[in-house]
């Protein structure tokens, strides 16, 4: 491959700003600009920092230098960095001098897409390190830490290595049919439904796993003047929304996020839910219907004030998350026991509140069990709908269960990056930032 250089940090000013350069003969561009007193009579030595001088035409730098010795770098290639000061300036002359001396400008995540092409990572674990590199909370970084450490690979491999093992059994049972016709009815089916098992057990946490990774989406709604535009203000610490006392006051739905103990918690604030002629007012009113099908959690809003009790039965019939009853106002009316008793006037229970909805995401121990992005999650429930075909059509030949095999092995190994076509390869490194 052909020597590619990028610069890795963020352009601005700065402390310190990076250059890499990646490829066979990176080490030679870099040493014809790059000078040190130590290197006057001694190789480079890999893995060592440098103090020296970058020279180019008509500018100089003190930089650090480092070299990481292929196979052993991260992208299995000779790796070079130049640790500038981060000035816009510096950097880009150091760039342009590298570019016009043997290297090529990288693409988005091309280093990271060498390390995949070269065996250093799996598909999936650069998918981790996307996610690392694009987190917005402590579970988002845990969560992209798992997967850049391997787990989904982990859980997938014995499940792929056990549909790879009946595949082998069919396609030798029609090679000798007679010799494996016993082994066939004996062992192919226990197993097939132990691959069902472990598929639908995995796809299970497919929802906890995305509030994971996208946060927890919670829908507050109830009658006009409950109070719902309050408790949006009170978990975020600031009058986001205009709360009056005239009821359908919030016309439209109003999106924030707030992070509560290192969990995203993506709230929407909707409108009253009433019959209404105003034509602005039923607009908002169906889409607060629709927020509610779409949330992770809905926090049903009642008036303690006027012990309220729930009757919307829209909210009930199109929720697909958990539905909280929340009785607002508990410092102008009674606590109710069957529901939340918050005040978003004082804050009384808010706290509590929000720690009931960060318990659907679970602690950081189970993340590593859990698909996090929905590439993985779409994979295995394909392999899963193949498994089911051949179940469900058990009487039909084995060739025809062959080619739902084939395609549930095909689908779980797209995860890892084995057999993902190059459109699957170019999208995800697409999303990359250019030096990584």
């Amino acid at each position: 491959m052909s020597i590619i250089a990028g610069i890795s940090t963020p352009i601005g000013n700065g402390a310190i700003s990076i250059v890499r350069m990646s490829g066979e003969g990176a080490l030679e561009v870099a040493l014809r600009f790059f000078t040190c007193k130590k290197l006057r009579n001694q190789e480079i030595m890999p893995n060592y920092m440098y103090l020296g001088t970058f020279s180019g035409s008509n500018f100089k730098d003190k930089c650090l230098f480092v070299y990481f010795k292929a196979p052993k770098t991260y992208t299995g290639e000779d790796l070079v960095e130049f640790h500038l000061h981060g000035g816009v300036t510096v950097t880009q002359k150091v760039l342009h001098t590298l570019l016009e001396n043997g290297a090529k400008m990288s693409g988005n995540g091309e280093f990271t897409r060498r390390a995949f092409l070269n065996g250093k990572i799996s598909l999936d674990e650069a998918e981790g390190v996307l996610g690392l590199i694009n987190a917005e909370s402590e579970t988002e970084i845990s969560a992209s830490f798992s997967v850049m450490q391997g787990n989904v690979s982990k859980r997938i491999r014995p499940i792929a290595d056990k549909l790879l093992s009946v595949i082998s059994m069919l396609e030798a049972w029609f090679d000798y049919p007679e010799e494996m016709e016993d082994d066939i009815n004996t062992d192919f089916f226990p197993t097939i439904r132990d691959i069902q098992s472990n598929l639908e057990k995995l796809l299970a946490t497919a929802n906890q796993g995305r509030m994971v990774r996208n946060g927890v989406s919670v829908a507050l709604v109830g009658k006009p003047n409950v109070g719902k535009s309050s408790i949006l203000n009170a978990f975020l610490r600031e009058e986001r929304a205009i709360v009056t006392d005239i009821p359908g006051t919030t016309r439209d739905t109003i999106a924030e996020s707030v992070i509560y103990k290192g969990v995203r918690i993506n709230l929407l604030d909707t409108a009253g839910i009433r019959k209404s002629n105003d034509i602005v007012e039923q607009k908002g009113i169906e889409r607060s219907i629709n927020a509610v099908k779409k949330a992770d959690i809905i926090l049903y809003i009642l008036d303690g004030a006027l012990g309220e009790e729930p009757t919307l039965d829209l909210v009930k019939e199109g929720a697909r998350g958990k539905i909280y009853y929340v009785n607002n106002k508990i410092d102008k009316g009674n606590s109710n026991p069957n529901y939340i008793n918050v005040s978003a006037l004082t804050k009384e229970g808010i706290d509590e509140l929000l720690e009931l909805i960060i318990k659907e995401v679970g602690n950081k121990r189970m993340y590593g069990e859990m698909l996090t992005i929905d590439r993985h999650i779409d994979a295995v429930a394909n392999a899963l709908k193949s498994i089911n075909n051949v179940l469900n059509n058990m009487g039909v030949s084995y060739d025809c269960m062959l080619v739902d095999l084939k395609d549930a092995l095909q689908s779980l190994l797209e995860i890892d990056g084995g057999t993902a076509s190059e459109k699957i390869i170019d999208d995800i490194f697409s999303r990359f930032c250019v030096g990584k």
